[in-house]
């Protein structure tokens, strides 16, 4: 059976099955159940991994090693000697052993994933669509010994969390119920009080320039598995939505007609003509900037992405003074 395995999948409940999976078939070809080792591959470094990596079969008949979704395999540049550690891993027969290496996408452009496509097996984990999640979600009730109701269902489908938060939901309702039937109100009244943090609470605290509400939001995003690159690029669609409503309104233009133009709901328009008068243009001109900045810095710098993504909200939430050209970045 094949050695090394690149599994990529922002649902890492999925990612979690292919490895079940791939340990399973271990078992089946070696007739014992493998050891199962989990490297953190940003804390070791280069020579750290290279002896984690390296491995005597005396007393497990097969050693399965997982590094899960290292900084590492998301970047464009990667550590000669990281690279090099893969490099010569890949190039030897390390029998007894099998490798598995996970990433939140699939970065084609990362030389340490070039390299795997020559010499692993890929699976991609898609995020699961709403036929696999009524599928799946009336399995889970069915483990609970529960049914679900079609609201209740619909609203499970709808709600965005990830499938262990699910899972363990689903245990929960089962515990709290009286009977075996999950209905909406059941569901619902669980979903308001177990409700994770959503990306607006950091934009919003990130217009109205509360550094410690965003950095509390951005914690809680990163406890949650949200991924630094989607942080970002929901920053970045915010303020842009904030320029655009900013120099519509100050070309004289009505909320109807903003609407019109931006494609926003109104209640979006009216929440950022609240924030417009915050952010002067030269303000948002630089801030765009640093999200730029903060882009090249996720995939060259090698920093840890939440400290880069902190940096960058202590710099928007700081009050700029006397800049120059303030003209509006946004024409329509």
């Amino acid at each position: 059976m094949p050695r090394i395995y690149y599994i990529w999948g922002e649902e890492q409940y999925l990612v979690d099955e292919e490895i079940n999976l791939i340990a399973d078939k271990i078992e089946n070809s070696w007739g014992g159940t493998p050891e199962v080792i989990y490297l953190d591959g940003d804390e070791l470094t280069p020579a750290q991994l290279r002896e984690r990596l390296e491995f005597s079969p005396l007393f497990f008949h097969h050693r399965l090693v997982v590094i899960k979704r290292p900084s590492w395999i998301e970047k464009i540049k990667v550590n000669q000697h990281i690279y090099q550690v893969i490099d010569d891993y890949c190039s030897r027969d390390n029998e007894g052993q099998t490798l598995v290496i996970t990433a939140v996408k699939p970065n084609n452009s990362n030389p340490v994933v070039k390299l795997l496509g020559k010499n692993a097996v890929t699976i991609g984990c898609k995020k699961p669509d709403s036929r696999y999640l009524e599928k799946w979600l009336n399995e889970q009730a069915r483990l609970v010994n529960c049914t679900l109701t079609r609201e209740a269902l619909a609203l499970l489908i709808k709600s965005g969390q990830d499938l262990y938060y699910l899972q363990n939901l689903m245990g929960k309702l089962s515990l709290m119920i009286e009977g075996t039937v999950l209905d909406k109100e059941a569901v619902e009244q669980e979903l308001e009080i177990n409700q994770e943090v959503k990306i607006f609470k950091l934009t919003d605290a990130l217009l109205i320039r509360d550094p410690e509400a965003a950095l509390q939001s951005l914690n809680q995003l990163m406890l949650q598995g949200e991924h630094p690159v989607y942080v970002l690029f929901m920053m970045v669609k915010e303020f842009f939505n904030l320029g655009k409503v900013k120099g519509f309104y100050e070309a004289g233009l009505k909320s109807q007609e903003i609407a019109e133009a931006t494609g926003l709901q109104e209640f979006r328009i009216k929440k950022l003509l609240s924030y417009q008068n915050r952010f002067t243009w030269s303000e948002l001109r630089n801030l765009f900037q640093g999200f730029l900045e903060t882009d090249i810095r996720f995939k060259s710098s090698g920093q840890d992405e939440k400290t880069i993504l902190e940096a960058l909200i202590i710099e928007a939430c700081t009050k700029k003074q006397n800049l120059p050209n303030d003209r509006p970045m946004f024409t329509g």
